[in-house]
Formats: structure tokens, C-alpha cells, sequence
């Protein structure tokens, strides 16, 4: 393997696994240092990921907006639409879970004829099922439980997040139902 292609292989892994935070093991260190032993350049693999200070702007006032719900949420929502505004939620959404005491965050975003939600959680909240609960059929939302989303068509932005705070409320409710 060339170090072209073991850059190639890091890269992978540094993103599936949030630069080795999330679901990374044993095996991922030893495949990363085996990528490196076989040439893969960890500041070139950084620089795959870098983004323009436009794009870094914009996420940080995403983040920066954010309101915390229930004392374990973070919401935060854009109510205008541009190029890329669905990436960088969904990037505001993971880096919102680094907030001290938040179990799970949403982002509320434009799309056409509505609002999409990006849900992320580090495991305590199953996000898909709280996203499963916002849509009127199946495909309307869903995902993982630590990663997912939903789409909502033809409300406004303040009537989506009403929706995500009942969602929410449903969720946490039915959890204590079932520790009862």
C-alpha cells in the first residue's frame, strides 16, 4: 500500500470515528498506527477536513445560538437558508454534545417547503426514536439512536420547535413510565 492510500484509509477512520473519539478500540489505534508505519501523514489527513472561515463562522454562530431545553438539550436553529446550511448543522449538531451536561442536540435548518432536524447524541438519549415521533410517516424521521433526523413541511420554524420540545417531553416521559 502506498502512503497515498494509507492516507486514504486514515482519513476513514478519522471521520467515522470523530477523530478517534467515538466508537473507536483498540484495533482502531493499531490500524492507525499501522497506516502510519505505512506512510499515511496525520497534519495531511487534517487538512482533508479543513473548512473556510466563512463555513467556520457560520457554525459557530449556530453552536453559539443554541438554547438548552430541559437542562440536557441543545437546540439551535437557522432560519435562513445558503450553500451548505444542512453540513453545518449537522457538524454544530456533533460539536454541540461537547457542551458540559448536554445529552443530545438538534439543529433546526430550511429546506424546501419546510424544516429539517439533524439529531446527535453520545448514547444516553436515543435521538431515533425521538425524531421517529416528529414525522407523519415513517420516512419523515429516523436515523440511529445517536445520530438522526426528520423532516417537517409546511409549519414555521418556532412551529418545528415546538414539535422537537414535545417530542422531547414525550420522550422523557415515556422513559419514566418505563422505570415505574
Amino acid at each position: 500500500m502506498n502512503p497515498p492510500e494509507a492516507e486514504a484509509l486514515l482519513a476513514g477512520i478519522t471521520r467515522d470515528t470523530k477523530d478517534i473519539v467515538k466508537r473507536a478500540g483498540v484495533s482502531t489505534f493499531e490500524a492507525a498506527a499501522y497506516l502510519k508505519k505505512l506512510g499515511a501523514d496525520t497534519i495531511s489527513v487534517k487538512k482533508l477536513f479543513d473548512t473556510s472561515i466563512e463555513s467556520k463562522t457560520r457554525k459557530s454562530q449556530i453552536i453559539s445560538s443554541a438554547r438548552i431545553y430541559r437542562a440536557r438539550f441543545a437546540i439551535s436553529a437557522v432560519e435562513e437558508s445558503y450553500d451548505g446550511v444542512r453540513v453545518l448543522c449537522s457538524q454544530a449538531a456533533d460539536e454541540m454534545l461537547y457542551i458540559r451536561n448536554v445529552d443530545a442536540s438538534f439543529t433546526v435548518y430550511p429546506i424546501e417547503n419546510g424544516w429539517g432536524i439533524s439529531a446527535r447524541s453520545l448514547g444516553k438519549v436515543n435521538v431515533q426514536v425521538i425524531m421517529e415521533s416528529m414525522g407523519n410517516k415513517m420516512d419523515d424521521g429516523g436515523g440511529h439512536q445517536s445520530m438522526a433526523g426528520a423532516q417537517l413541511y409546511g409549519i414555521s420554524c418556532d412551529e418545528a420547535i415546538d414539535k422537537l420540545h414535545d417530542a422531547i417531553d414525550d420522550y422523557l416521559n415515556n422513559i419514566a413510565k418505563d422505570k415505574h
